[in-house]
Protein backbone atom coordinates (compact mmCIF):
# COMPACT_ATOMS: atom_id res chain seq x y z
CA UNK A 1 0.00 0.00 0.00
CA UNK A 2 1.25 3.48 -0.63
CA UNK A 3 2.58 4.98 2.18
CA UNK A 4 2.38 8.95 1.11
CA UNK A 5 5.63 9.14 1.08
CA UNK A 6 6.61 7.61 -2.92
CA UNK A 7 7.11 4.23 -0.91
CA UNK A 8 5.19 1.07 -0.64
CA UNK A 9 4.67 -0.80 2.60
CA UNK A 10 3.48 -4.50 3.01
CA UNK A 11 0.69 -5.06 4.85
CA UNK A 12 -0.76 -8.63 6.24
CA UNK A 13 -3.92 -9.23 5.54
CA UNK A 14 -4.34 -11.29 9.08
CA UNK A 15 -8.16 -12.67 8.62
CA UNK A 16 -10.69 -14.03 6.05
CA UNK A 17 -13.77 -11.99 5.77
CA UNK A 18 -15.23 -11.30 8.82
CA UNK A 19 -18.98 -10.15 9.43
CA UNK A 20 -21.92 -9.34 7.35
CA UNK A 21 -19.98 -6.41 6.03
CA UNK A 22 -16.75 -8.76 5.24
CA UNK A 23 -14.22 -6.89 6.68
CA UNK A 24 -10.56 -8.16 7.32
CA UNK A 25 -7.76 -7.28 9.38
CA UNK A 26 -4.34 -5.58 7.74
CA UNK A 27 -1.22 -5.21 9.36
CA UNK A 28 1.64 -3.14 8.86
CA UNK A 29 5.41 -4.12 8.52
CA UNK A 30 7.78 -0.83 8.57
CA UNK A 31 11.46 -1.10 8.48
CA UNK A 32 13.65 -0.57 11.60
CA UNK A 33 14.77 2.99 12.78
CA UNK A 34 17.26 2.42 15.31
CA UNK A 35 16.64 5.86 16.29
CA UNK A 36 13.34 5.87 16.71
CA UNK A 37 10.92 3.63 18.90
CA UNK A 38 9.73 0.44 17.72
CA UNK A 39 7.93 -2.84 19.00
CA UNK A 40 10.11 -5.61 19.29
CA UNK A 41 7.01 -8.06 19.55
CA UNK A 42 7.73 -9.15 16.26
CA UNK A 43 10.85 -8.51 14.09
CA UNK A 44 11.44 -9.66 10.42
CA UNK A 45 14.22 -10.11 8.66
CA UNK A 46 15.42 -10.11 4.74
CA UNK A 47 14.53 -13.20 3.77
CA UNK A 48 11.15 -13.43 5.71
CA UNK A 49 9.21 -12.75 3.07
CA UNK A 50 10.42 -11.35 -0.70
CA UNK A 51 9.11 -7.55 -0.02
CA UNK A 52 11.59 -7.31 2.96
CA UNK A 53 15.22 -6.91 2.07
CA UNK A 54 16.09 -5.43 5.77
CA UNK A 55 15.08 -5.69 9.82
CA UNK A 56 11.36 -4.26 9.84
CA UNK A 57 8.69 -4.75 13.03
CA UNK A 58 5.28 -5.38 12.92
CA UNK A 59 3.33 -2.23 13.56
CA UNK A 60 0.34 -3.49 15.61
CA UNK A 61 -0.42 -0.21 16.70
CA UNK A 62 -1.42 0.73 13.09
CA UNK A 63 -3.35 -2.75 12.68
CA UNK A 64 -6.56 -1.41 10.52
CA UNK A 65 -9.81 -3.32 9.74
CA UNK A 66 -10.87 -2.80 5.92
CA UNK A 67 -14.13 -4.26 4.06
CA UNK A 68 -12.36 -6.55 1.41
CA UNK A 69 -14.71 -4.52 -0.74
CA UNK A 70 -11.90 -1.21 -0.42
CA UNK A 71 -9.10 -3.75 -0.56
CA UNK A 72 -10.01 -5.49 -3.72
CA UNK A 73 -10.76 -1.81 -5.70
CA UNK A 74 -7.71 -1.02 -4.69
CA UNK A 75 -5.46 -3.79 -6.56
CA UNK A 76 -7.81 -3.40 -9.28
CA UNK A 77 -7.12 0.11 -9.95
CA UNK A 78 -3.41 -0.52 -9.41
CA UNK A 79 -3.06 1.18 -6.09
CA UNK A 80 -2.59 -1.54 -4.11
CA UNK A 81 -0.16 -4.37 -4.84
CA UNK A 82 -0.58 -7.82 -3.79
CA UNK A 83 3.19 -9.43 -2.76
CA UNK A 84 2.74 -13.09 -2.22
CA UNK A 85 1.83 -15.09 1.38
CA UNK A 86 3.73 -15.25 4.56
CA UNK A 87 5.48 -18.65 5.14
CA UNK A 88 3.03 -20.66 7.90
CA UNK A 89 5.74 -19.90 10.24
CA UNK A 90 6.58 -16.34 9.84
CA UNK A 91 2.48 -15.81 10.04
CA UNK A 92 2.90 -17.68 13.26
CA UNK A 93 4.64 -14.94 14.74
CA UNK A 94 3.29 -12.78 13.29
CA UNK A 95 -0.10 -14.05 14.95
CA UNK A 96 1.30 -14.62 18.13
CA UNK A 97 2.21 -10.58 18.25
CA UNK A 98 -1.31 -9.45 18.38
CA UNK A 99 -1.51 -12.11 21.89
CA UNK A 100 2.07 -10.47 22.98
CA UNK A 101 1.96 -6.64 21.89
CA UNK A 102 1.01 -4.12 24.29
CA UNK A 103 0.36 -1.98 21.20
CA UNK A 104 -2.60 -3.68 20.31
CA UNK A 105 -5.90 -1.51 20.03
CA UNK A 106 -8.88 -2.83 21.86
CA UNK A 107 -10.45 -2.30 18.70
CA UNK A 108 -8.69 -4.62 16.88
CA UNK A 109 -8.79 -6.84 19.99
CA UNK A 110 -12.69 -6.48 19.67
CA UNK A 111 -12.72 -7.70 15.89
CA UNK A 112 -10.17 -10.55 16.48
CA UNK A 113 -12.64 -11.71 19.51
CA UNK A 114 -15.93 -11.41 17.55
CA UNK A 115 -14.24 -14.71 15.58
CA UNK A 116 -12.59 -16.87 18.22
CA UNK A 117 -10.39 -18.81 15.22
CA UNK A 118 -10.27 -15.66 13.35
CA UNK A 119 -6.35 -16.09 13.58
CA UNK A 120 -5.61 -19.14 14.92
Amino acid sequence: MPSGHDTHHLFIQMTDPLGEDNKILLVNVSSINMETYHDETCILNAGDHPFITHPSYIRYDKARIEPVQKIEDAVQRSIFFPRGILSEAVFVRVVQGFRDSPRVARNILRFLEEDQNAID
